[in-house]
């Protein structure tokens, strides 16, 4: 069972039971429930440090499920932001955030890929650019790879054909690095064609 099916299969578990009890509620946030995407991401904008951590979550939770693009570059700036350990909104035994945590601990990870596609843009120019941190650089090549997780391989030709298009060596080697480092995570059915993608 891949990734994507494990956690589909997680979250149709979550489903079942959402109704039975409050052990296993949606994360919540009643200064943001009611409102919308716009207002959702105003508050992301914030100063983090300052920003309810609960509220946070259900933010970042929220503007993936309403696949809301103009979210990306907030998102990819939470890229750093974890879930808590153990997750402290909603409740600890919600099997959806348990769900997501199975290949991510950074909740603004599992938006950008809700989001899907129309964000590795933006992805591919947080990996480039020197001034990303490295947490995030790292976070953002693993947000593709989940996006790209049907291909693998064309994830990695994603990150090869904009390192190839840069114009500064050292953001095309950031990007290639991702590229290699992703084509080691393949599975072992896919693993000669990523490394193939990689050395193009």
């Amino acid at each position: 069972m891949n990734t994507k099916r494990a956690i589909a299969a997680l979250l149709g578990v979550a489903s079942l039971f959402a109704g039975a009890s409050p052990v296993f509620a949606d994360p919540t946030c009643a200064s943001l429930e009611n409102k919308k995407s716009e207002s959702r991401l105003e508050f992301l904008q914030g100063e983090k440090a300052r920003l309810d951590g609960n509220c946070v979550l259900y933010a970042i939770d929220q503007l993936g499920r309403a696949q809301y693009a103009p979210a990306v570059p907030t998102l990819i700036r939470y890229l750093d932001y974890p879930y808590p350990d153990p997750p402290n909104y909603g409740t600890p035994q919600n099997p959806l955030i348990l769900a997501k945590i199975n290949w991510t601990n950074y909740p603004a990870a599992n938006a950008l890929s809700d989001i899907g596609k129309v964000a590795v843009p933006q992805l591919v120019e947080a990996i480039a650019d020197a001034a990303t941190p490295e947490l995030i650089r790292k976070n953002a090549a693993d947000t593709e790879r989940f996006i790209y997780a049907p291909d693998p391989p064309e994830g990695i030709a994603v990150l090869v054909r904009a390192a190839h298009a840069r114009t500064d060596p050292m953001d095309s080697l950031r990007l290639m690095d991702q590229a290699r480092r992703l084509a080691s995570l393949c599975r072992p059915e896919v693993r000669n064609e990523c490394e193939n993608a990689s050395l193009k």
